[in-house]
């Protein structure tokens, strides 16, 4: 509850602003749609998959699982050093120009 009123503002707005800097202003519209179209859908499905996963295997072991799959995307990330996103952006919109 308390990442829906602090945290999720915040992030919201560093993601919108980076995408901002980066899309040529011609595609911002079509980027967004499809960025909000992607993120609220996983949102949704993962409550989905949640919700089954508590109906067919219980509550600890989707827990255990939960904050299995949480410590690997935490360690993923802290093993990203950056930069991947640039690189990849320049081959989907040529042009592009970094700030």
């Amino acid at each position: 509850m308390w990442r829906a009123a602090f945290v999720a503002p915040i992030d919201d707005t560093e993601q919108l602003s980076y995408r901002l800097r980066l899309i040529p202003e011609r595609l911002q519209g079509r980027v967004n749609s499809v960025y909000r179209l992607a993120a609220d859908g996983a949102k949704s499905l993962g409550v989905a998959a949640v919700g089954f996963a508590l109906e067919w295997v219980g509550a600890v072991p989707t827990i255990l699982a939960s904050a299995a799959l949480l410590a690997v995307l935490a360690a993923l990330t802290m093993a990203n050093r950056g930069g991947g996103v640039r690189v990849r952006m320049a081959w989907v919109i040529p042009g592009l120009r970094y700030p």
